[in-house]
């Protein structure tokens, strides 16, 4: 160890230890004490790979700097070396070492992933993040409390690298909805009882939120938001403050009974309706936009009247319009907010609340939203129970179609059945001038025997620097050729196996698959799926 007077000096010697939040197994920690402040370069090598970690000075060694980006079952070695602001450089005469932990190895704890395509050269740099759910095959409703606390008390978030190597897992006992990377380099995520979690790449509790009125009651330490819920897709904006769907309580009077008599008798009905709210760290709430104030709740979609709330706290309530996505189009202050129940995705003007336009299936709109429906042209597929829409750099709108029933109530047409749909991500263009859209790419033109119904969730993303899209599958009903079910019986798809994969297209005509991860149980005992997902360059933004 150099001890030159102009050199940093380590005053106490560098370790690796292991990460002593177990939420992260994949990560270590390094600590050492140094004589001035100092920035640190950790050379890592697993055998196979090589790499170097830069922390600028503002990480404090002491307390402990994150190593993350490890492969499970792999000694790790490092190489330390420290540089003053002056550019005074201390190398540490030793190598430490670390061995990782295997992957979890039981069928419950850990979903089989399959690497069926991998083309580095033609993929987005950087690290795959993907939600993972697990659960058994029934109604959420009729599930016993072990079923029920098998599927909801479990979540992972896995990172992939361009082999679809795990280099970083983050597994948690609440179910996660969707989530955020933030600025800062955390994680934003939602979990299943309204509550919105903030933690760092070690696993560590930064900041936690929660629906102030929700049925749960109040959690210690968590900052409230004025709100009954916050539930699905979470956006970080500019400001810092954070964008999320609510759904509040509503009682409607003459609302519907039947999904498929429109001559059923009307009753006084509870609903959930949609409201966007952008809410400070403090929770303060200076913007929303109430679903209830803008549309007509005489239009419903299939899955109203399901069972949806009714295993979330809220008993008797309707499902009305069911916000599944939401996107901040910074570029025009417009915000994109994906309704599975409306089977439509709808522009607001974040400064003046009015809708800009509406995406969907024309039928059942009251007279004073016509002029906000955009007209096909050409061959059009209309998005039905979709999620996640994204403004991209093109100007176009990308979402991810579920597509499945194809219809609405009471318009005449007849319900599709599953193996009839077939879901995708979809490219749309709109010109707002003449208000009309077009179809101008999609990630499969099947169906096929590639293609699959994804009943539920799924999320789509353009990436930046390749113009490639990134598609998330949600939860895909099994196709078996010894299923003995009847496809006209459509009290639930996720009754089935389901199943589901994540690809990487390139954005091409046709599109080439540059990259596929697939997650199944073949013996159909669980049942997996991804909630969603995003690719962040890397899993230290800020070093």
């Amino acid at each position: 160890m150099m001890t030159d007077n102009k050199n940093p000096v380590f005053k106490v010697k560098p370790t690796v230890s292991m990460n002593p939040n177990l939420s992260v197994p994949l990560a270590a920690v390094l600590r050492y004490t140094a004589d001035r402040k100092v920035s640190t370069i950790v050379t890592v090598s697993d055998g196979d790979r090589n790499w170097e970690i830069n922390f600028n000075g503002s990480y404090d060694p002491q307390s402990g700097l994150p190593i993350i980006g490890m492969r499970a079952n792999k000694r790790h070695t490092f190489f330390i070396a420290i540089q003053d602001e002056s550019g005074h450089k201390t190398m540490w005469s030793e190598t430490l070492e670390y061995m990782t932990p295997k992957l979890p190895s039981g069928p419950r704890d850990w979903p089989p992933i399959s690497i069926n395509v991998s083309h580095p050269e033609l993929m987005e740099p950087g690290i795959t993040l993907i939600s993972i759910r697990r659960r058994v095959p029934g109604r959420e409703i009729m599930m016993t409390k072990a079923q029920r606390a098998f599927s909801r008390d479990w979540s992972l978030i896995v990172g992939l690298d361009l082999n679809g190597d795990v280099v970083w897992y983050y597994q948690v006992n609440t179910r996660i909805a969707g989530f955020d990377y933030l600025h800062n380099g955390h994680l934003f995520y939602l979990t299943h009882d309204f509550c919105a979690v903030e933690i760092d790449m070690l696993g560590n509790k930064v900041a936690q939120w929660y629906a102030g009125k929700r049925p749960q009651g109040e959690v210690e330490g968590a900052t409230p938001v004025d709100v009954q819920t916050i539930h699905h897709q979470p956006h970080e904006l500019p400001s810092g403050n954070f964008l999320v769907m609510t759904a509040h309580s509503k009682k409607i009077k003459n609302f519907y009974t039947s999904e498929v008599d429109p001559g059923a008798e009307k009753a006084d009905t509870n609903v959930m309706c949609d409201e966007i709210v952008e809410f400070r760290r403090d929770g303060s709430i200076v913007w929303n936009w109430n679903s209830f104030e803008y549309l007509d709740p005489n239009r419903i979609g299939y899955q109203t009247l399901g069972p949806y709330w009714k295993v979330r706290g809220f008993p008797d309530h309707a499902d009305w319009t069911h916000g599944n996505g939401l996107f901040y189009d910074e570029k025009n202050d417009a915000v994109l907010i994906c309704l599975r129940m409306q089977d439509a995705i709808i522009k607001v003007d974040r400064s003046t609340g009015e809708i800009v336009w509406i995406l969907g299936d024309h039928h059942g709109w009251p007279d004073w939203l016509q002029s906000k429906l955009l007209r096909p042209e050409g061959k059009v597929h209309w998005p039905y129970h979709m999620h996640n829409p994204k403004a991209t750099p093109e100007g176009t709108i990308l979402l991810w179609n579920n597509s499945i029933f194809q219809a609405l109530p009471f318009d005449g047409k007849r319900k599709m059945l599953p193996h009839e749909t077939y879901s995708r991500a979809v490219e749309y263009l709109v010109d707002e001038k003449r208000m009309t859209v077009r179809e101008v790419w999609a990630s499969e033109n099947g169906p096929d025997n590639d293609s699959c119904s994804c009943f539920a969730m799924g999320d789509v993303h353009w990436m930046p620097k390749t113009d490639n899209v990134l598609v998330f599958y949600g939860s895909c009903m099994a196709r078996r050729d010894d299923m003995s079910y009847d496809p006209t019986d459509m009290r639930s798809q996720m009754e089935f196996p389901q199943w589901t994969r994540v690809r990487e297209f390139l954005h091409t005509t046709p599109p080439k698959i540059v990259f596929e991860a697939h997650i199944e149980d073949h013996d159909d005992v669980i049942m997996w799926a991804t909630f969603g997902g995003m690719k962040i360059s890397s899993l230290y933004p800020s070093v």
